[in-house]
């Protein structure tokens, strides 16, 4: 029987052709031979030989559990005479090759015992080659595969379509996938049916390495009809999980209608399988939806599906959503794991709902859970960002009670909570008590502490623990830099700051726009604009591009100094970019304009931030309102004022207060008492700031009766009476002398 095989195929006949040649292929091959012990049994020779070998046929259909049993029976095997028959020495090996889980040991172990049948005389027949195949192919030895296909050709037999099946998984397995597609040519050439297990083998291997469309081809030319097989839905789960892998749900999607279109139902690996891709993509919606389709179709989610979908409610905030689907996972008498609880019990902590999360706690304890460092580090997180410090730090030494040893990461996020909230001592107590444990800090937790102590501006301590985080194994990477160098520049030591900058490329490490914008903005708080923008270019030759909070920092700075029309070119030069400016940075501008009572043109700033999409804020009107009352243009403020809850703004105190400043200084004393009344009347409260003005206004009116009625009215509201309004009366009352 000739077989005419593709190149890639040819060339690993070729490579094993002198095993072909040479008759016996199992000795010479590179397998860990298995060491066969006589193994003395008093009781071996009145066994009846049929009883055994009926007895072992029965085993071997049952599969073993490991493999020294199996030897021990085949070495029995082997000591019988007469011999038993090809058929029981391939009965035993081939429920041999089957053992789990699988490992190389295994299948050398079965060719070397296939060896010892050789020098015994037991011949091999084709359910015994192909076990052989399968051996080999595991092992990545697929050329030894083909080795033995020519001996099976050599002694008379055909190789079936389960010998090709087994070399096409040899080729996939050591990712040979164009030479396994052109044995399925070649094999489809010769007559032999592919079936089932070779077009899975190579759709499952396809898909492996991400070969989507030809694995969909393979699909095709099953449905064609040019295959007696038909996909079926393990060849469709194949696909859907690659596609949904690759994060390439749209796709996986089409397959799955097409699936269903063709009468093929999803099972529960389908369904998971697209849950767990929308779970990749956080589309909380489609995800739910699927879960509506399995219950639906009767099909039982399983806990993955269950951790999954609750994950996504809490990652989403809809922790109350979540809470549902544990109680329909409950009661259709699935157990939640402890991956549900912990889903859970973070989600609680994320949204602040710490008593929720202790109650959880106790749920997970009483249904036989035991909480594992993911739960107490959820806890950890919730307790800090609520500020519980002590509570958090009890939460360790509860850990240490249940047997559970926290670990650097632990230890990490409770230092950065109490450097946040400026407790650096708290903060160097957990660092001694975490060395007592044993446990070194690691660059996340120095950095941390360099971050609080920079904060706090004890800068000589930040750079003295640099030293210490050097030396402790602990190297210092570009975010470590960037917080000494921001410490540095917050209390003016600039020069130190450009040495640390100086020093960066000789430690490997390359500055990012986080480091030049610490320090333009050290130099812009300096008032050096020259070495500023100086900075700036630099970024540039050095192929870093400037970001929009490179340019805030500019603008704002330049703006408070006057130089609005150098503020202005930049905002250009972000255009050019590709940059859009943002609020703060109009914002900046049009306070700058406002500065220089250049009330115009930040009008016609105002019209300019809105035609480039960025939305002004209450900020950007409040600026706008202030300055045109400055000026007396209360009628232009009025409208502004007026038409802020169309843009869907609500004005703030200091709308209001800006109003009835230019009011009182207009001595429209009306006006102002009449936005006075608005306040009161919506959800704003008047302020010392909104008092004091119309107590002032008031009292240079002589209108001193009223303005007591303020001040007794502050008193009320448990405001405190400036000395700003005891100075107005005052005032007041030398002026009316």
């Amino acid at each position: 029987m000739a077989i005419i095989l593709g190149v890639g195929v040819k060339q690993i006949v070729a490579k094993a052709s002198a095993y072909i040649n040479g008759g016996n292929i199992i000795h010479r091959l590179p397998t860990s031979v298995f060491h066969l012990h006589s193994i003395s049994d008093s009781a071996e020779n009145d066994v009846d030989p049929k009883f055994f070998l009926k007895s072992v046929r029965q085993q071997s259909k049952l599969g073993f559990r490991n493999l020294e049993d199996a030897v021990s029976l085949f070495n029995r095997m082997t000591r019988m005479n007469p011999l038993p028959s090809p058929f029981d020495f391939t009965l035993i090996l081939s429920s041999m090759a089957k053992i789990k889980p699988r490992h190389s040991d295994i299948y050398s172990t079965v060719i070397s015992l296939y060896g010892h049948l050789e020098m015994l005389g037991v011949s091999h027949n084709l359910r015994s080659f192909n076990v052989l195949v399968n051996c080999y192919s595991y092992l990545g030895h697929v050329d030894f595969g083909f080795s033995v296909m020519g001996k099976i050709i050599k002694n008379g037999y055909h190789p079936s379509i389960v010998t090709f099946n087994t070399l096409i998984n040899g080729l996939i397995h050591i990712d040979l996938l164009e030479q396994a597609s052109k044995l399925l040519d070649q094999i489809v050439k010769l007559g032999f049916q592919a079936n089932h297990v070779t077009y899975g083998t190579l759709i499952k291997g396809l898909c492996r390495i991400g070969n989507h469309a030809t694995a969909l081809t393979l699909l095709l030319t099953m449905q064609s009809g040019l295959s007696l097989s038909k996909p079926d839905i393990f060849m469709y789960n194949t696909i859907i999980d690659s596609l949904c892998k690759n994060k390439l749900l749209p796709q996986a999607l089409t397959l799955f209608s097409e699936m269903k279109s063709k009468g093929i139902p999803p099972d529960v690996l389908t369904y998971n399988t697209l849950v767990r891709g929308m779970y990749t993509l956080r589309q909380w919606d489609d995800a739910k939806d699927m879960l509506n389709e399995m219950l639906e179709n009767n099909i039982d989610p399983i806990v993955e599906t269950y951790n999954m979908l609750i994950d996504m409610c809490c990652k989403h905030g809809k922790v109350r959503e979540a809470e549902a689907i544990l109680g329909l996972m409950t009661k259709r008498g699935d157990a939640p794991d402890i991956i549900t609880y912990n889903s859970l019990l973070d989600g609680f902590c994320m949204c602040g709902q710490m008593d929720e999360s202790f109650d959880l706690m106790n749920l997970i304890v009483k249904n036989g859970c035991m909480p594992d460092i993911v739960t107490y580090t959820s806890l950890l997180n919730g307790f800090c960002k609520c500020k519980k410090l002590d509570k958090a730090f009890d939460l360790v030494q509860d850990m240490r009670l249940r047997g559970l040893a926290p670990d650097v990461f632990t230890y990490s996020i409770l230092i950065n909570a109490f450097c946040k909230d400026n407790k650096l001592q708290f903060a160097c107590q957990v660092i001694q008590d975490m060395e007592a444990q044993g446990i070194t800090p690691d660059r996340v937790t120095y950095n941390s502490l360099l971050d609080g102590l920079c904060k706090s501006s004890q800068i000589d301590e930040a750079m003295a623990m640099l030293k210490g985080m050097t030396s402790s194994g602990a190297a210092p990477d570009i975010v470590t830099y960037n917080i000494l160098i921001d410490g540095l520049c917050q209390v003016g030591r600039l020069e130190e700051a450009m040495d640390i900058l100086s020093s960066l490329r000789a430690k490997g490490l390359d500055p990012d726009n986080y480091t030049y914008n610490v320090i333009i903005n050290g130099y812009c708080k300096c008032k050096k604009f020259d070495q500023a923008l100086g900075m700036f270019h630099d970024m540039h030759l050095r192929g870093l591009k400037a970001n929009v909070v490179t340019y805030n920092i500019l603008i704002h700075a330049l703006c408070k100094e006057n130089k609005v029309q150098l503020a202005d070119q930049l905002i250009q030069k972000m255009k050019v970019q590709n940059l859009t400016p943002e609020a703060p940075t109009y914002i900046s501008l049009t306070d700058g304009v406002y500065n220089m009572s250049l009330i115009d043109e930040a009008m016609a700033m105002l019209k300019k931030m809105i035609a480039s999409g960025a939305a002004p804020d209450i900020v950007t009107y409040n600026i706008l309102i202030d300055g045109l009352c400055q000026v007396g243009r209360l009628e232009d403020a009025g409208d502004i004022l007026t038409s802020l809850r169309a843009k869907g703004l609500d004005p703030d105190n200091y709308t209001y207060n800006a109003m009835i400043n230019g009011y009182c200084k207009c001595k429209k004393l009306d006006q102002a008492l009449g936005l006075f009344h608005d306040m009161h009347n919506g959800v704003l409260e008047p302020d010392v700031v909104t008092y004091s003005t119309l107590i002032d206004a008031l009292c240079k009116e002589n209108r001193f009766e009223f303005a007591n009625q303020l001040v007794q009215k502050m008193k009320t509201q448990n405001l405190t009476t400036a000395t700003v309004t005891n100075d107005s009366f005052i005032g007041g009352l030398c002026e009316s002398s």
